[in-house]
């Protein structure tokens, strides 16, 4: 997988572009000039109008392959935030969050965000 506003500078791959990602800091050598060679440990999509079934069907099955550790698909319109976690190298919904809820990431220790602070709305 290749992260790039520039894909042809890049290695054969497929290249995307996540809302959020993190690695974590021992991994920090996939991060090239232009692009960044390997799988984050997590990814954040935030769906738009535009683009929602890229990111729920296109994106989901790329960053599986790749081994992305975590993947978040927040959906402001709706408040809410699907979490899944790579087991076996398949992803498995590990929660589905509301407004109300915080969502907790397993692959970066410490980090939370309130759904709400997602939305568009208050529902």
């Amino acid at each position: 997988m290749i992260l790039s506003d520039n894909a042809t500078d890049a290695p054969l791959a497929t290249p995307v572009q996540p809302d959020i990602i993190f690695m974590a800091q021992e991994r920090l050598d996939i991060v090239q000039d232009k692009f960044i060679t390997g799988a984050p440990d997590l990814i954040i999509e935030i769906l738009a109008p535009s683009n929602w079934l890229d990111d729920r069907r296109d994106k989901y099955l790329v960053y599986e392959a790749a081994g992305v550790r975590e993947y978040w698909i927040v959906d402001p319109d709706n408040c809410s935030v699907e979490v899944f976690v790579l087991r076996d190298a398949q992803y498995t919904q590990v929660g589905r969050y509301a407004p109300g809820d915080v969502v907790h990431a397993d692959v970066v220790p410490g980090f939370e965000i309130a759904v709400s602070d997602f939305c568009l709305r208050e529902k």
